[in-house]
């Protein structure tokens, strides 16, 4: 059936009448990187509405690998979007293990993001990728008052991290 229906899907003919878990369903069913690679275009598409974008996105949350992520990690995306994308790429590992390939401390040039909601999730996803060598960034951040920068000092959970952690609590 996959066959049948998939080509549709990827030409964006096929919705499933809006019903989200049936999407769901069909795409975890197939298991096929053409249909992964439909919702990280959809996800990546300006023209895309939102609410399209945010449902590709939970979708690839829920049954992305390392190439699909790796396309939202490296991709561009509008400052209200990429907040978004950062945690559904920290869901990917926290729920399935699952990360994007390359250079995972390249997640360190939002850490000065203008939108606040962007840093967080950024200095979240460090932590939760155990990425020690950006320890020093966010001792500096934490230092200068982001709750953020502490709580992924504790996701990072390194002997370092959890000294500095007491040194700060005892300041």
């Amino acid at each position: 059936l996959r066959d049948l229906w998939l080509p549709a899907y990827q030409a964006k003919q096929l919705t499933f009448g809006g019903n989200k878990a049936h999407e769901e369903f069909a795409l975890k069913a197939v298991k096929s990187p053409l249909a992964l690679k439909a919702l990280t275009d959809q996800v990546k598409a300006g023209w895309q509405s939102m609410e399209t974008r945010l449902n590709a996105l939970n979708l690839l949350a829920a049954t992305a690998g390392p190439e699909e992520l790796t396309a939202l990690f490296t991709g561009t995306f509008p400052p209200d979007m990429q907040p978004k994308i950062l945690a559904a790429i920290a869901r990917c590992t926290r729920e399935r293990g699952v990360k994007p390939s390359g250079d995972l401390a390249k997640v360190k040039r939002w850490f000065d993001a203008p939108s606040e909601a962007t840093a967080t999730e950024a200095m979240l996803l460090a932590g939760l990728w155990k990425l020690e060598p950006l320890r020093p960034d966010l001792e500096k951040l934490a230092g200068d008052g982001k709750r953020s920068a502490v709580d992924a000092l504790a996701l990072l959970g390194s002997p370092a991290a959890a000294e500095f952690l007491k040194g700060l609590g005892s300041s």
